[in-house]
């Protein structure tokens, strides 16, 4: 998974005010669009200094095959959130999760059964039964 075709990426009007404030917002997702403007608002309006990743977040977007080293923590984490989003749609569409579907945690050793409610917009699966039980689409697999 290298490209992100889930994510909605930043409009020709949210380009535009990237532009009034000298960033370059084109092909950018929305979210690392947004980090990139409000570290600006950081550095000038607050005079705030700008943090950056840990090397544990760097190595995550690593292994899932993406190089954010250069991003500040704000926009890296954005990125990371986007990556994790395309994960949740991509695996819904793989495993045709659907209300009704019987799915298993992949990281539930006593593999309990779930039936979904609902699914978000934002890759949360709800289950049947009530008391909020939820999982993120990425982490469930479709039994027959």
């Amino acid at each position: 998974m290298n490209r992100l075709t889930f994510v909605e990426k930043a409009n020709e009007n949210q380009i535009k005010f990237g532009h009034k404030l000298g960033l370059d917002l084109s092909g950018l997702s929305v979210g690392v669009a947004k980090a990139m403007i409000d570290d600006q608002i950081d550095i000038y309006f607050y005079n705030n200094e700008i943090k950056s990743l840990t090397s544990k977040q760097i190595e995550y977007a690593h292994d899932l095959g993406f190089d954010i080293s250069k991003m500040t923590k704000r926009q890296g984490e954005a990125f990371l959130d986007d990556i994790l989003f395309q994960k949740n749609l991509e695996n819904i569409q793989k495993e045709k999760l659907e209300p009704g579907a019987r799915v298993k945690r992949i990281y539930d050793n006593l593999n309990k059964i779930e039936i979904i409610s609902s699914i978000s917009k934002n890759g949360t699966v709800y289950f049947k039964g009530g008391d909020g039980k939820k999982a993120w689409a990425r982490n469930l697999r479709r039994i027959e």
